[in-house]
């Protein structure tokens, strides 16, 4: 009897050790991704880009537009803050039979948002007299929210917008793309969630068909992921 008595309390002391670890175990993995896991600005693709090709606002030549939708997430804990600086979108197309490379250069100028037509018709009726061939048999429609500026992305948290990519005057390919076989390559340049002194550059990489006819209303194309990379500085 006592041996069988001595038996459970090494098994009971055995038991609340193991115990004990797993809750200490358990309770600093949680301490360490609350307050601790730097995580990283992670990027989740979209499956379709718009594009367009026609007048640029505020330059006298034609030039390609893009709307790429986008959802940054900072996988760290609360206490790390990501910093979303600028955003890139390089277009490199191949026309035939010629088989010349052409790249055309983006920058994120604006971020815009979409309105059901309806709404759009109640609140810009002075705008659209100016520009009656809006095609309000649409949805929706495409409107303004703001220039581009930096913004942050706290730990734990996602941003989602909709970003405007224009070819400015002095990146400027003068050739229509239309119904080219392209590749897309949307550079971010952030910070380390471990530092704010040193500059993280990401890039991700899509293959796309061009619509065979451009114009300057967006059309939206499927999109498929090739790669991404990832370099500091």
């Amino acid at each position: 009897m006592d041996k069988r008595s001595a038996l459970l309390t090494v098994v009971i002391s055995v038991t609340s050790v193991v115990i004990s670890v797993i809750s200490f175990v358990m309770a600093f993995w949680t301490f360490y991704f609350t307050y601790w896991y730097p995580g990283e600005l992670d990027f989740t693709p979209p499956d379709r880009i718009g594009v367009s090709y026609g007048l640029l606002p505020g330059y006298n030549t034609m030039g390609m537009s893009i709307i790429i939708p986008i959802t940054f997430t900072n996988t760290g804990s609360t206490r790390f803050r990501s910093q979303v600086y600028a955003l890139t979108a390089d277009v490199s197309t191949i026309s035939a039979p010629e088989a010349n490379q052409t790249t055309f250069h983006t920058r994120w100028e604006y971020e815009v948002s979409y309105i059901s037509s309806q709404d759009y018709f109640n609140k810009y009726q002075d705008w659209m007299k100016l520009r009656p061939k809006k095609d309000l048999n649409l949805i929706d429609q495409l409107i303004y929210q703001s220039r581009a500026v930096p913004f942050q992305v706290t730990g734990g948290a996602f941003v989602s917008k909709l970003y405007l990519f224009e070819e400015t005057q002095d990146m400027h390919v003068a050739e229509d793309p239309s119904g080219r076989e392209a590749t897309l390559e949307l550079k971010l340049r952030t910070n380390s969630n471990n530092t704010s002194n040193s500059w993280l550059f990401k890039s991700w990489f899509f293959k796309l068909k061009l619509p065979e006819k451009l114009d300057s209303e967006i059309t939206y194309v499927p999109v498929n992921k090739i790669s991404n990379g990832i370099r500091h500085r």
